[in-house]
């Protein structure tokens, strides 16, 4: 039997942008450590003080947090922040502050922006794995780690459009914001409203955005939705006794790389509403998959999947799909601009570009609204 794999591609995001729009040169190591790199031609001497400000046009004393020097090169200023108070450090990082440099007149002489992940690592770490919308039988539970967020409210939607009901999430230590449910909003779709400062535009904004732990979406992942991953619903039948097949040695291992919707989108053995789907692979008849038993018996025994996590480049909904039905490419005078100027509404893409890490993707669902795409990606499985 195969074994099937999830391919996940875990992508670094670095926000060139950001650094063009501001000067960044501090960075918050952790809880006693801020590295600040100075600028050139900048004079430390006995009289040059450095502060955590809310404003860096200003120096007010009742905001501004003093930052004792610990060390000093030609290049680098290492300043202390250990006596700083969890208040006073959630303050910092959740505001519009900056590092300043003062002269012996308290006059300001440089001003940079901080990076905070070196702090946010040390003092905020959480390592539940009980974040994003939860719910059993009993309860639903949702939970966003956002250590630097002013305020976090909930957006419940009984049905997709529905008005919603609004909640104050509340923020534990380590950053953590949540909400405490009743099982009957157990399906409901929802959205986080998040007051937080932005560093590319450097001042605070509020946004309505999707959870990035959702495990369920509303069909293009403008919603996040609240499941139960363990309700009937969401399984097909078989779930709860499958079992992975036992494998001697890693040596064993032979393994055939696959896009779902490669696998079957042309292949008319399959029902066309299930083409190019999850539920292609549960046509145990077909042509496919017929082809990959063949396999199986010649030795292969792992299936990797590019990955189906949900991505940002197809549309979920099928009846803005347009494809190619002409004749074969070759046979055009101008291919690629032909095809070029369909590549935005075709149902193909690699799936490089992945948005919700834990819920699957959508256009390969034949129903991609909800709850419905777990079941059809177990289904695969």
């Amino acid at each position: 039997m195969i074994r099937f794999f999830w391919g996940l591609l875990f992508v670094s995001f670095f926000h060139c942008a950001s650094a063009m729009a501001l000067d960044v040169r501090a960075q918050w190591m952790d809880a006693g450590h801020v590295k600040l790199q100075l600028p050139l031609g900048l004079y430390v001497s006995a009289g040059t003080q450095f502060y955590l400000v809310d404003d860096s046009q200003s120096l007010r004393n009742s905001s501004a947090l003093f930052l004792p020097l610990i060390s000093l090169n030609q290049t680098t200023a290492v300043l202390s922040s250990a006596h700083l108070s969890a208040s006073e450090i959630d303050r910092v990082l959740t505001s519009t502050s900056k590092i300043v440099t003062t002269n012996a007149q308290k006059q300001i002489i440089d001003s940079t922006a901080i990076q905070f992940a070196g702090v946010l690592d040390s003092l905020y770490f959480y390592g539940g794995d009980d974040l994003g919308g939860n719910c059993t039988a009993a309860d639903c539970n949702v939970k966003l780690w956002a250590p630097t967020a002013q305020q976090v409210r909930l957006f419940l939607y009984e049905q997709l459009n529905s008005t919603p009901l609004i909640k104050n999430a509340t923020r534990s230590n380590q950053g953590v914001w949540s909400v405490a449910l009743s099982s009957q909003y157990r399906n409901y779709f929802y959205l986080y409203e998040v007051t937080v400062y932005h560093p590319q535009l450097d001042k605070v904004i509020t946004s309505l955005v999707t959870d990035p732990y959702s495990k369920s979406l509303s069909l293009n992942g403008t919603k996040s939705q609240l499941v139960d991953v363990l309700s009937p619903e969401t399984k097909p039948f078989g779930w709860d006794s499958l079992q992975k097949p036992n494998l001697k040695s890693l040596n064993d291992t032979v393994i055939y790389e696959l896009h779902i919707r490669d696998f079957s989108a042309h292949d008319v053995s399959v029902p066309a509403a299930e083409q190019g789907s999850y539920l292609a692979f549960t046509k145990t008849n077909s042509q496919g998959m017929q082809y990959l038993r063949n396999l199986a018996q010649a030795g292969l025994t792992h299936l990797h999947l590019l990955p189906f996590n949900d991505f940002g480049s197809v549309n979920e909904d099928k009846t803005t799909w347009e494809n190619y039905s002409g004749g074969p490419a070759a046979d055009l005078k101008e291919p690629q601009s032909i095809l070029g100027g369909l590549r935005a509404l075709d149902p193909f893409n690699w799936g490089y570009d992945p948005v919700h890490y834990l819920a699957p993707e959508g256009s390969y669902a034949v129903q991609g609204e909800g709850w419905n795409r777990i079941r059809e990606a177990r289904s695969l499985v």
